[in-house]
């Protein structure tokens, strides 16, 4: 009687890993992998709460404020793309408009994307049509967190005066204090050394694109040099802050919910800090979490917290899937633009001058590429 041969245990599990099937799985399963996390954020919350109580109160809801949240989310967008192009060198400003469509892009692509994706897109689209380097637009961004912390800063203070009950906050506070002075320092330092370099880096490797890649990141902090630049900056990111706060506001009474005003400031900042943990798309899980759970503390129950971080987050960010494509449409950005950041256009392959993209700063026969003799 012929014996089988033996398998040890060792084979039987390496083989599937070495024939490529585990790696296959991971790889297809992975972009799903951040949706499963998001609707197990959402089951912790449904520990604390039953389903069918949020439902309830979502259907009290006042459906008639919702235009109203449209206007304020749209007006606090074109002060985020205004306060973009104030940081912007002087003579390479695009549209307004530009950096609005963009914005909104990359918005759509952060509800599907996790990692804050889209505001690689955002950056990649608005270098292609002005010129200016992906570094220095990293630095405006940089620029905006910073106006951003300082705002937040602010509002925490606020929210200590008018809200008894939001002193368990203060220590996000003095975190926000430190960490806006230290950033404020680091940048302002960064600004100034910029100043005095002769310009980027010729040298070629790894060595040379860190220092070019610095060199422009620097120069985009150009407006913390500038006292009124910076100031004019500052005012403008108000207006960002104070119509998405009104946003959320109108967001609390069209649910019923009765807080004041300083209440959705103290809010809005954990909002913010809970969609910038980029672990699900558009932060869905975490922001139902910490907003939910703030807002509780502030004194609405837990059905109704839970269903005003629903409702807000929801509006907050699913128009931007009908934004983002109109604005896709609008600029005319092929999908190899979002898809295959830097991959050339058919014209642009076959040595043919490329038609220039709306609201593009950069001429057409810059961005062509030079033929061979």
């Amino acid at each position: 009687m012929q014996s089988l041969p033996a398998v040890s245990y060792t084979d039987a599990f390496a083989r599937p890993y070495h024939g490529g099937v585990i790696r296959k799985t991971f790889r297809v399963m992975r972009p799903f992998v951040p949706i499963v996390f998001a609707f197990g954020l959402l089951g912790l919350l449904s520990l604390r709460v039953r389903p069918s109580e949020v439902i309830d109160q979502l259907g009290h809801a006042n459906l008639y404020w919702i235009p109203a949240l449209f206007v304020a989310n749209l007006a606090s967008d074109f002060f985020r793309a205004w306060r973009w192009r104030q940081q912007l060198p002087q003579d390479k400003r695009p549209p307004i408009m530009l950096l609005f469509f963009a914005g909104h892009i990359g918005s759509a692509v952060n509800f599907i994307v996790p990692l804050r994706a889209g505001e690689a897109i955002r950056t990649s689209i608005v270098s292609q049509r002005t010129g200016i380097e992906p570094a220095n637009l990293v630095a405006v961004i940089f620029g905006d967190i910073l106006t951003d912390m300082l705002t937040f800063s602010v509002y925490i203070s606020i929210g200590f005066i008018l809200l008894p009950g939001a002193v368990f906050l203060w220590p996000v506070g003095l975190v926000a204090g430190i960490v806006t002075v230290t950033a404020l320092v680091g940048g302002y330092r960064l600004a100034r050394n910029g100043e005095k370099w002769g310009g980027p880096p010729t040298t070629s490797g790894l060595r040379g694109w860190t220092g070019r890649a610095l060199y422009h990141f620097a120069q985009g902090l150009a407006s913390l040099r500038d006292t009124r630049r910076y100031l004019l900056i500052v005012l403008t990111a108000q207006g960002v802050w104070f119509f998405e706060t009104l946003m959320f506001y109108m967001s609390g009474r069209a649910l019923g919910i009765d807080l004041p005003y300083p209440a959705y400031m103290l809010i809005i900042v954990t909002a913010n800090v809970a969609g910038s943990v980029p672990i699900t798309q558009a932060g869905f899980g975490v922001f139902e979490l910490g907003v939910g759970g703030v807002m509780h503390a502030l004194g609405p129950s837990v059905p109704e917290s839970a269903a005003y971080a629903l409702f807000v987050h929801v509006l907050l960010t699913a128009p931007h899937l009908a934004y983002g494509p109109f604005a896709a449409i609008i600029l005319r950005v092929r999908p190899s633009e979002i898809l295959l950041v830097g991959k050339k256009s058919e014209d642009a392959a076959n040595g043919d001058t490329p038609e220039p993209a709306p609201f593009s700063t950069t001429s057409a026969s810059a961005t062509a590429p030079k033929l061979k003799d």
